[in-house]
């Protein structure tokens, strides 16, 4: 989301290796730099720490591992009493519904699950990626009161917000960078790119916006663009993979594509219009390098609408030749 660029487009995947995102192409907040705000940083989430270039054209970063919601809000809200007076970017990531921060809920949220739910005991060996987990209804129940409770203090930031401003000085975007697994129960769970666990909504407030609802099929690389555009800042389109949707002025895509590459892993991709959920998925793992070896690879389709498995070999080859359109960096395919 930060760079308006696919995973095999900004090069930044590796886990346990540093890597420095902002050295060779911008992030959002140097957009926000160069035009004169004040920009921020907020975040407990151990994938934006400054080592990793998320301090380049930040003015002011606030880090710490696992950092509590309620420790980011106030943070946002003590920053604005000192720069109320600037054009202020903040970035803020509220990291506690990613997985449990403590290992079980919170005192709030626990006494408003059923006893079942307070049964940790998933079935499922406890190194088990949140990624890779399959359907849990108590683990269900947890996320729900988890994110009841996130809102719930989320009030004092929405409060402050409309105490302080008019629509038109404020431009406020609300989005998950993926959903989750456990979650959702599906026949066919064992796709990790399928809809259900990418598909997330993005809420944007402020500016000339009217209250709008959209199913619009659009990727996180839009939002950069969204936002910059949103705010009168030029960007050129040719630089990044990201577009404007059609609700902003842009134009509706026929189809969004999702990408996993993950060292030690196989390389994972999926492609989704408005019929069909298309599944590739290389047979060679991803090495340190980042090199996509799809020499040799498994593709499914599905119907959006039943989830049946689709076996038109023209349907195969029209959706094999988006997924070479689209992963050309660093790729091998023949």
């Amino acid at each position: 989301m930060s760079t308006g660029k696919y995973v095999n487009n900004n090069s930044f995947f590796h886990p346990n290796k540093r890597q420095i995102i902002g050295q060779n192409q911008k992030m959002i907040n140097s957009y926000f730099h160069e035009e004169g705000f004040f920009t921020q940083l907020i975040t407990g989430n151990t994938g934006q720490n400054p080592s990793q270039g998320y301090c380049l054209d930040y003015d002011r970063v606030i880090y710490k591992h696992s950092l509590k919601h309620q420790d980011v809000i106030s943070e946002f809200l003590d920053s604005m009493r000192v720069f109320e007076k600037r054009n202020v970017f903040t970035w803020i990531s509220i990291f506690d519904v990613h997985h449990p921060l403590n290992k079980i809920p919170s005192f709030s949220a626990g006494s408003k699950m059923s006893i079942n739910a307070h049964d940790y005991n998933s079935g499922e060996p406890p190194e088990t990626k949140t990624t890779f987990k399959s359907f849990c209804y108590k683990t269900t129940e947890r996320h729900v009161e988890e994110i009841k409770k996130v809102d719930y203090h989320m009030k004092h930031l929405y409060d402050f917000i409309e105490m302080s401003y008019d629509d038109d000085e404020i431009l406020i975007s609300l989005v998950s960078d993926h959903a989750t697994s456990s979650t959702i129960e599906v026949q066919n769970s064992n796709h990790i790119l399928r809809k259900e666990k990418i598909n997330v909504p993005f809420m944007i407030r402020g500016g000339d916006y009217k209250n709008i609802e959209s199913s619009e099929m659009i990727e996180n690389v839009d939002i950069l663009p969204s936002i910059l555009n949103s705010c009168k800042i030029p960007i050129d389109l040719k630089t990044i993979d990201g577009r404007l949707p059609k609700e902003l002025g842009g134009k509706e895509k026929d189809f969004v594509f999702c990408e996993s590459i993950y060292p030690g892993q196989t390389y994972k991709a999926s492609i989704k219009d408005k019929n069909y959920e298309c599944f590739l998925e290389g047979d060679a793992l991803t090495k340190d390098d980042g090199i996509i070896n799809l020499k040799n690879f498994l593709m499914e389709i599905e119907c959006i609408d039943t989830g049946k498995k689709i076996n038109d070999e023209k349907v195969h080859k029209v959706f094999l030749e988006k997924f070479r359109n689209k992963i050309t960096t660093n790729a091998l395919w023949d």
